[in-house]
């Protein structure tokens, strides 16, 4: 029941079927696949199935989380627990859910071929999508829709090339049009740029997503060394590659160079990294995007990176509150850097519990990958692998992501719970420990982060 459970939660916080099922819509359903989770895992700990769960991310993910809470209360008051845990609390009991129904190797190979099969589908969407000649789109302006960012919109079934040609040639009075191209289960491109719905509505998440998914499929192939599996994993990489070029994202770009880079160095040494480069050559040819509207999106986001800068010098303790950075900037958007993102809403505390949060999520795998205990089964390093890669990539793309409480990313804090469990359930003798001169590394790399922004807008802005 709880694997159960956790494997529905990995496919709909991906996939979002409750918002093109209409059936679907009613529920919770979100909250209920967590439920299923959470109440088989409870029966199966007092069934004595399982040992007390366990991993090293629990007391940074507890400090974090009472961080979280103690800086929007501060900033917003009674409300601020509302806030907070719109934020973070179903992150993080998607990230425990995941750790704790997933200790099993059986059960984590499930986990991980659910993220493969959401891939997959989203690249057969996305590709479909881009295929499709552009139509007019009603937008749904609404305010309780979130005007155009909902990214909801209704086709009316007129080709157009731009979207004056659909407000001038038949269109509703005062209604809002966008031209793009139309897919499967009411998507729609932005920009012609490919797309899915919710947190992947974004054309640079859904790379990013893609992207972290990949090691996986690689995973899988390590471990099973079929010839049949090699096939289909050049199949799911062929379709997971044209999706992160339809995507138009540079930052899906880098996700990807970094994400074959760091897989086939660490598999192969330094002869693996002509083998990621050639991988990823399709990817840096033909993706990215260029011209005005590319510019214009720079510089948005440097002026951004300012005003988090500003903030985080305003606020360098409690920071401004989680989900606040949006109301003390005059463009009421956010920061498209989770570094930044973090330090400003929650203070530099704040931001280097979050940062202990993915170092413990990636030491966990490189401690199994660098130094495995006797007897572990040959088949659970290459997931090792694979989660190492995975962050890797992440942590680049974040750089240009607001991504800091996303349900994905703490998604992945679980997986690597999960594997320390099953680590732990063949190797009892397994730890992983986190030292107090690794906190310091961490504030002194959190400090270098943060200059590096520093530099890098105004070099950029100076430039641009």
């Amino acid at each position: 029941m709880a694997i159960a459970g956790t494997l529905l939660l990995v496919f709909v916080s991906l996939l979002r079927p409750q918002e093109f099922i209409e059936a679907l819509r009613p529920l919770s359903i979100l909250n209920l696949c967590a439920a299923i989770a959470a109440i088989g895992l409870v029966f199966e700990l007092g069934s004595g199935k399982h040992r007390a769960p366990w991993t090293p991310q629990l007391p940074w993910l507890g400090a974090f989380l009472a961080w979280c809470f103690l800086v929007t209360v501060r900033a917003l008051g009674p409300e601020g627990i509302t806030v907070a845990w719109d934020f973070v609390g179903l992150s993080t009991i998607f990230m425990l859910v995941v750790a704790f129904s997933a200790r099993t190797l059986p059960r984590y190979r499930a986990v991980a071929a659910v993220f493969i099969v959401t891939s997959v589908v989203l690249s057969l969407v996305s590709i479909h999508q881009a295929r499709q000649p552009p139509e007019c789109i009603v937008m749904d302006t609404s305010a309780e829709n979130g005007g155009d960012r909902s990214g909801e919109g209704t086709p009316d079934g007129r080709g157009c090339d731009s979207a004056f040609e659909c407000e001038r040639n038949g269109g509703k009075p005062n209604a809002s049009y966008v031209c793009e191209k139309v897919g499967l289960f009411g998507t729609f491109t932005t920009g012609r740029r490919v797309r899915w719905r919710g947190t992947l509505g974004d054309p640079n998440e859904l790379a990013l997503a893609v992207g972290a998914i990949t090691p996986f499929t690689l995973a899988f192939a390590a471990a099973a060394r079929k010839v049949w599996v090699n096939i289909l994993t050049a199949v799911v990489l062929v379709l997971s590659l044209v999706t992160v070029v339809l995507t138009s994202s540079r930052g899906g770009q880098l996700v990807v160079l970094t994400v074959f880079g760091v897989y086939f160095v660490r598999r192969y040494g330094l002869k693996g990294l002509l083998v990621g480069a050639i991988l990823a050559m399709p990817v840096l040819l033909l993706g990215g995007r260029s011209g005005e509207e590319a510019d214009s999106s720079e510089l948005e986001r440097i002026d951004l990176l300012y005003e988090g800068m500003d903030m985080i010098r305003a606020h360098p303790l409690l920071g401004v509150g989680v989900g606040q950075f949006g109301d003390n900037v005059p463009a009421g958007m956010t920061a498209h850097n989770a570094y930044v993102l973090s330090c400003s809403e929650l203070g530099f505390p704040g931001s280097v519990l979050w940062l202990m949060l993915v170092y413990t999520s990636m030491k966990i795998p490189w401690t199994v990958l660098s130094r495995p205990p006797p007897g572990l089964d040959p088949r659970v390093p290459p997931f090792a692998l694979a989660l190492v890669v995975s962050f890797a990539g992440m942590l680049v793309g974040i750089f240009f992501l607001s991504f800091s409480y996303k349900a994905f990313l703490f998604i992945y804090f679980g997986m690597s719970g999960a594997l320390y469990g099953v680590v732990r359930r063949a190797c009892p003798e397994f730890e992983v420990r986190v030292e107090p001169r690794e906190l310091v590394r961490v504030a002194v790399a959190d400090v270098a982060v943060l200059l590096f922004v520093l530099v890098f807008s105004h070099v950029k802005g100076a430039h641009a």
